[in-house]
């Protein structure tokens, strides 16, 4: 039988282990595309002049950007609690708002199609790189084992 003195003594003995090294952090996986400067200065201001003519003229569009802004808010602040058709709806109005929008501002200054062209080339690129970096559908979900 081990004394209580016999236990001390190896106790004190040991020195303490050093703290696990930091685990090396793996670097961000690299942009498919670096991102663009979308538009020039000249394309921006020729953009938003027509964006603010469309609003000022168009009361309808108005009141829907508006009410865009508030459910974005909403959607924003949100995300966790609402539930998955709110989601799409909002996604869906906001998707038909830019179309009407769109077809506002190229009725108003048919010269911003080639902007629109850049705009609609650059989405799809941000696409296709987030589909490419997502995983596949056989993935595993959970821990090992467990699909």
């Amino acid at each position: 039988m081990l004394g209580a003195g016999s236990l001390t003594a190896t106790f004190a003995q040991t020195p303490p282990s050093p703290p696990p090294a930091p685990s090396p952090v793996a670097p961000p996986p690299p942009a498919a595309l670096p991102p663009p400067t979308a538009l020039t200065s000249d394309e921006k201001a020729q953009f938003q002049k027509a964006h603010d003519q469309v609003l000022a003229t168009n009361p309808s569009l108005k009141a829907q950007a508006e009410d865009m802004v508030k459910k974005r808010a909403l959607l924003k602040s949100q995300q966790d609690t609402l539930s998955s058709a709110d989601k799409k709806a909002i996604y869906a109005e906001g998707h038909d708002l830019q179309h009407k929008m769109k077809a506002a501002m190229l009725a108003l200054d048919p010269s911003l199609a080639p902007i629109f062209d850049k705009l609609a080339a650059i989405t799809k690129a941000k696409h296709a790189a987030a589909a490419a970096s997502a995983p596949g559908p056989n993935a595993p979900t959970g821990p090992i084992g467990s699909n």
